[in-house]
């Protein structure tokens, strides 16, 4: 989307604009508690006694990533750094193995093993926003340490096995 795109007005090809049916979403990065700087005459930011800019009024436009670097993401480490915390129960694996004279004696198996499991059964409690897993790498070194992203959001799995010995 382009920014007239993102502002509402609609595709425009010369003068002719055209507008979608979505053309009233909320287009491009919005900060729901972000407030502009409070200025005073000729635009000059107005900053309190310890020299923090003062709080104006809320911002409710919205931020073209792109014109902003991506959100200033890169340089802004404190606010992509998060504790990662997680209890969960990662694997619960319920098994049992039947007596070898389960099926009789006379029986051509010799021995039976039942097993129910599951992974990613439960998250008790993570401190990391919802949707980020914090046992996820896109790979190894420093490089990519602790660096989530194109992975899945963590799913629960089932399955069940049975093994037979003859």
């Amino acid at each position: 989307e382009n920014d007239n795109e993102r502002r509402n007005i609609g595709q425009t090809v010369g003068a002719t604009v055209t507008r979608y049916a979505d053309s009233n979403r909320i287009k491009g990065a919005v900060y729901r508690n972000a407030y502009i700087p409070r200025s005073g005459p000729g635009g000059v930011l107005l900053t309190d006694a310890k020299g923090n800019l003062m709080v104006g009024d809320k911002f409710m436009g919205w931020i073209s990533p792109t014109t902003y670097a991506s959100d200033n993401v890169i340089s802004n480490v404190p606010a992509i750094t998060f504790d990662a915390t997680s209890i969960r129960i990662s694997e619960i694996i319920l098994g049992y193995t039947f007596n070898k004279n389960f099926f009789g004696k006379k029986s051509f198996v010799k021995g039976t093993y039942v097993a129910l499991t599951g992974r990613n059964v439960w998250q008790i409690f993570q401190a990391t926003p919802l949707g980020i897993d914090p046992e996820s790498v896109t790979g190894a070194g420093n490089g990519t340490m602790g660096i989530e992203s194109g992975g899945s959001f963590p799913f629960a799995t089932f399955g069940a096995s049975i093994k037979l010995s003859f």
